[in-house]
């Protein structure tokens, strides 16, 4: 999170060669490389560890592969083995946003609003143990497919405050960050202005409450620029 990328993959390593067994250790190794190991570009070491997921733990590792393929019915066959990942397990956050990705991305007829309504729970359910901006774009995203035009605004506008807030702990110093990863929080805002303006079409919204979540928006833009360009420097 730091940066330490090195040292950080050093000391699991250690950790992972000193307690084979711990499934904790070992995800917490295998994290960063979760697309590598999808596409089999991970170290050899690497894809040697996940050889050894089991359960849930492996499950995750599937599901990002299936993912990445956009291979919706094997994250279907995944699910209930995903579903035992507990809240204590380092994967559990990644498990459930497998969960909720193929349920709002499913567009077979008769299946939504349905399934978007139980990603909104599963990331709900997450939400409750970690703010991670990317389940509140997720939840934006599942508001928007269940036709819960108000729940879009008010997801949206929890999201610009989680970002405000992370964009003011990188300022004190609380933490780093690399460049990229304001590249993606931007391409999350770009997404979510364009659900707003598709939802303030199709729905009779108070005006005051668009209007006040564009200003918010373009100014959350306008830091997370600022603040790039001070981490680029």
């Amino acid at each position: 999170r730091q940066g330490e990328d090195v040292e950080s993959q050093r000391v699991l390593l250690s950790a992972v060669i000193a307690e084979p067994e711990n499934s904790q250790a070992r995800y917490a190794l295998l994290k960063p490389w979760l697309a590598d190991i999808a596409r089999q570009d991970a170290p050899e070491h690497v894809l040697e560890i996940a050889q050894r997921a089991t359960g849930s733990e492996a499950a995750v590792l599937e599901g990002w592969k299936a993912a990445s393929e956009q291979n919706w019915q094997a994250l279907v066959e995944l699910d209930s083995i995903l579903a035992e990942a507990r809240p204590t397990d380092l994967w559990y956050l990644d498990a459930t946003k497998l969960r909720a990705d193929w349920r709002i991305k499913v567009t077979t007829p008769g299946y939504q609003p349905r399934f978007a309504r139980e990603a909104k729970r599963l990331i709900d359910n997450a939400i409750a143990i970690y703010q991670d901006p990317d389940f509140y774009s997720m939840r934006v995203a599942a508001a928007f497919v269940a036709d819960d035009a108000m729940d879009v605004i008010e997801t949206a506008r929890r999201l610009i405050y989680i970002f405000n807030d992370t964009i003011s702990r990188i300022e004190q110093g609380i933490f780093e960050v690399w460049p990229q990863t304001f590249d993606v929080a931007l391409r999350q805002i770009d997404t979510v202005r364009a659900v707003v303006d598709q939802v303030r079409r199709s729905h009779d919204i108070p005006r005051y409450k668009t209007e006040q979540l564009d200003r918010s928006l373009r100014d959350l833009i306008d830091r997370l620029e600022v603040a790039r360009e001070e981490v680029t420097d």
